[in-house]
C-alpha cells in the first residue's frame, strides 16, 4: 500500500524504511491538516500547533535541539493524519503498532531519536490545554490533559499557507538548512 505525496512522490507503507521524508512535504501536509479532526471552532493546523510548541520551548529557554524536536513532534502525521487521542486509544493495538512503525521510519530521517524527550510531551499537553480553552466548544467532560496548565498565549489561527511558511521558517532557523 502506498500514498501519493505533496511533491509527487510516493510514501510506501509496505517499505517504510525506504521512504524519502521531505520537510517541505511535511510542512505542506501539516499546514493543511486541521487539529482535532476538524472539530474546532475555526481552522487550526497541525503545522501551527507544531510551530507554537517550538516557540514555547524557546520561550522556556530550552535548547535548539528541543525546540526542533517540539517543531517536529507530529511530523509523522503528514503520513498517518491527525486522528484524536481517543480514536487511537479505541482502535486497538494494531493501529498503535502501525502508528509507531510510521514514526520509527520518519523520526530518524529528521535527525530525531525514536523516543521523544519527555519534556516534549509536557509542551504538547500544555499546548493541547491552551487549544482546548481557546479553540474548542466545551463538551462538559474531562480531558486527559486537564491537569496541565495552559500557556499564557492567545492563539490566532493562521491559514494553511502561513502555517506552512512558518513551519518551514522555523525549520530553517533551527536547522540552518533549506
Amino acid at each position: 500500500m502506498w500514498m501519493s505525496t505533496l511533491n509527487g512522490g510516493v510514501f510506501d507503507f509496505d517499505n517504510l524504511e525506504d521512504n524519502e521524508v521531505l520537510v517541505s512535504e511535511i510542512a505542506g501536509s501539516l499546514g493543511k491538516l486541521c487539529r482535532f479532526t476538524g472539530h474546532c471552532k475555526v481552522f487550526y493546523s497541525v503545522a501551527q500547533h507544531s510551530v507554537l510548541c517550538s516557540l514555547m520551548a524557546k520561550k522556556h529557554k530550552m535548547s535548539k535541539d528541543l525546540q526542533y524536536e517540539a517543531l517536529m513532534h507530529d511530523a509523522a502525521e503528514a503520513y498517518h493524519g491527525d486522528p484524536s487521542r481517543p480514536f487511537w486509544a479505541s482502535v486497538g493495538p494494531e493501529a498503535a503498532r502501525i502508528k509507531r512503525a510510521i514514526e520509527a521510519a520518519v523520526r530518524p530521517k529528521l535527525g530525531l531519536s525514536m523516543e521523544p524527550d519527555p519534556i516534549i510531551k509536557v509542551i504538547d499537553n500544555r499546548m493541547l490545554t491552551t487549544e482546548k480553552q481557546q479553540l474548542m466548544v466545551d463538551c462538559g467532560l474531562p480531558w486527559e490533559t486537564d491537569g496541565f496548565s495552559p500557556f499564557d498565549i492567545i492563539i490566532k489561527p493562521w491559514g494553511w499557507r502561513r502555517s506552512t511558511a512558518e513551519f518551514i521558517k522555523a525549520y530553517a532557523k533551527l536547522r540552518r538548512k533549506p
